[in-house]
């Protein structure tokens, strides 16, 4: 009698065990990268490379089946602590002004970004951040702002200017989550929370298709510990195009996050945290 409870209890322990495994290689297998209904879509990066390194497969996917990509590039690294080691080594007057400045940084790493988005396919680049101006307008490194009605207004007015009728779909990073794990960023970043919290409010706004993808996820170096809500792998020739975006970021993306630029490199998963309306990672 007690031989046979003990043999049940095993049997069940045993079945609870497979399930579990069952359900951490379900939740791990990748799943083909969710193509937007819309016929546009956003990507919004913070920072140069964050759009390569999070989600550039998924970028390549959406070029591939003939949607319009529109890149639009927040800010043009200013506040870089690389700007003293690339005036000093790379350094290029790019503007012209007779001097190499943290504008003349801001403008390499913009060719850096049209490198590797015209590898991934975007047809059209917009850019919001200061080097042009030479920090006279235009958003600053490290100062997006969610709760400021510049950063919505200038998104807003893009996309209604682009798309003043039809539907778009939008696409950037996803941010620090407390309250949703699998879809929370592991390292906080505040230009990341900034544009992710006024993305996803325009699209809800809007009643748009919206996907968070994760970048920094990829500091977390054993593949374990990479969770998210969906884990994603497109085909070979998005992977193709990716490698050949993450080479565009061979000098200052390199040099400003050698971790991530590796990781990206060496990894074909891309880590949806976000996808909405109902999407396939829910919210």
């Amino acid at each position: 009698m007690k031989a046979a409870r003990r043999t049940t209890v095993a049997g069940a322990i045993l079945v609870i065990a497979l399930i579990a495994i069952a359900g951490v290689v379900f939740q791990r297998w990748p799943r083909a990268i969710p193509i937007a209904a819309a016929d546009t879509i956003f990507v919004y990066s913070p920072h140069a490379d964050d759009e390569t390194y999070g989600m550039g497969q998924a970028i390549a996917e959406h070029a591939l089946a003939g949607r319009r990509v529109i890149g639009v590039l927040m800010t043009d690294g200013d506040a870089s602590g690389k700007i003293p080691e690339w005036i000093a080594s790379a350094g290029e007057d790019l503007d012209g002004d007779g001097d190499i400045d943290k504008w003349d940084f801001g403008l390499a790493r913009r060719e850096e970004y049209r490198a590797a988005m015209g590898a991934l396919g975007a047809e059209t680049l917009i850019f919001l951040g200061s080097a042009g101006s030479h920090g006279a307008e235009g958003f600053r490194d490290g100062a997006l702002d969610r709760s400021s009605k510049d950063l919505s207004d200038a998104i807003e007015s893009i996309v209604t200017s682009v798309a003043p009728s039809s539907p778009v779909a939008h696409m950037t990073v996803a941010k620090v989550d407390q309250g949703r794990p699998l879809a929370s960023e592991p390292r906080e970043h505040p230009d990341h929370t900034a544009l992710s919290d006024v993305v996803l409010q325009l699209a809800e706004n809007r009643a748009e298709e919206l996907y968070l993808y994760k970048v920094y996820v990829l500091y977390e170096a054993p593949w374990w510990k990479r969770w998210t809500n969906t884990i994603v792998r497109g085909s070979d020739t998005a992977i193709a195009r990716k490698h050949e975006a993450i080479e565009a970021y061979a000098g200052i993306g390199r040099a400003s996050t050698p971790e991530l630029w590796e990781a990206s490199r060496e990894g074909d998963l891309e880590y949806l945290a976000v996808a909405l309306p109902g999407g396939l990672a829910g919210r």
